[in-house]
């Protein structure tokens, strides 16, 4: 059975992290298995936690600290060494029920940068939609 998710995506201060919220606490009122996933390596607080967070594994501040980069640079690596595990394919496996997995919210980061120069976020998400058979809307 193919899972199914939103990915929610969008410049940065356009009310991404807000709407993943919402949508958690309305599958969590109806009842509704649901994994929200954090993306975005340079997330700072949030409204609710998150089920994976890609801070777990790569975290903005540390790589700019270790490589000396500034806060896009460092995004735009931090992208890349996700896309080049399969750190967040096992986290999401980990979730399934046999063949039933909750509904998956991606809560993206906003820096256009990670769109126009690279195509590195798409890999990550089309990677998913492969080893899942998923569906997602955007």
């Amino acid at each position: 059975m193919p899972m199914y998710g939103v990915i929610v995506a969008g410049p940065p201060g356009a009310g991404k992290s807000t709407m993943c919220a919402g949508l958690a606490r309305y599958y969590e009122l109806m009842h509704r298995p649901s994994i929200l996933v954090n993306l975005d390596p340079a997330c700072e607080e949030y409204l609710t936690p998150f089920s994976i967070d890609v801070r777990n594994f790569i975290h903005v501040d540390t790589v700019m600290r270790e490589h000396k980069l500034g806060p896009n640079g460092a995004l735009v690596y931090c992208v890349q060494v996700l896309r080049s595990s399969n750190w967040l394919l096992n986290r999401l496996a980990g979730f399934g029920d046999g063949d039933k997995y909750p509904f998956i919210i991606f809560d993206l980061p906003g820096q256009t940068e990670l769109w126009t120069h690279s195509d590195d976020m798409r890999k990550i998400l089309d990677s998913f939609v492969e080893a899942f058979d998923a569906r997602l809307v955007v």
